[in-house]
């Protein structure tokens, strides 16, 4: 029987020690290449997060496959009719109720669109036309705080455009 010392010698002896060396700094490297990873990946997990559940939501709302959710369409088509009958204060509080619903449906938290957009900060490539989104806001505001507000036409015309590219892009609308 073999004692358990030379073996031990072997594995410690400088050859076999010279041999492991670069293997042992390459794992070294890959571990520390992890962790900053994970590090960079926990201090943006709210970006991440709220990505993956858009991108969740943009496929369950495929219209070839799951149909297109009806809420959002029945109250695009009131926000249509407010338009065009030029109620656009009335318009206003839709477009802003419907973002508030389509940002709860992302699984954002907050009593109205500019809470969630400024607490998340939400960017362009996560939600588009976001700046309209709180522009729509705060006009919501304004109307709840003043009611004889004049909203000119063609303001209106752009926020309305806007809206409905933002529902394109997210494909609850069609072209």
């Amino acid at each position: 029987m073999i004692d358990i010392t030379q073996y031990t010698n072997l594995i410690l002896g400088e050859e076999v020690q010279s041999l492991i060396s670069p293997f042992r700094n390459i794992s070294i490297l890959i571990s520390v290449i992890f962790i900053t990873i994970s590090i960079v990946l926990i201090s943006n997990e709210k970006y991440f997060i709220t990505e993956a559940k858009r991108r969740v939501f943009d496929f369950l709302s495929n219209p070839r496959t799951y149909g297109k959710p009806k809420k959002f369409n029945t109250s695009w088509k009131k926000i249509e009719r407010c338009y065009k009958s030029g109620d656009y204060k009335n318009m206003i509080v839709l477009i802003d109720d419907l973002m508030l619903q389509i940002l709860k449906r992302f699984s954002y938290i907050g009593n109205n669109c500019c809470s969630i957009i400024d607490d998340y900060e939400i960017k362009d490539e996560v939600f588009p036309n976001i700046e309209n989104v709180k522009r729509v806001c705060e006009l919501k505001n304004l109307i709840k705080k003043n009611r004889h507000i004049q909203l000119e036409k063609e303001e209106m015309e752009k926020v309305f455009a806007l809206a409905k590219d933002t529902l394109v892009k997210i494909k609850i609308l069609n072209k």
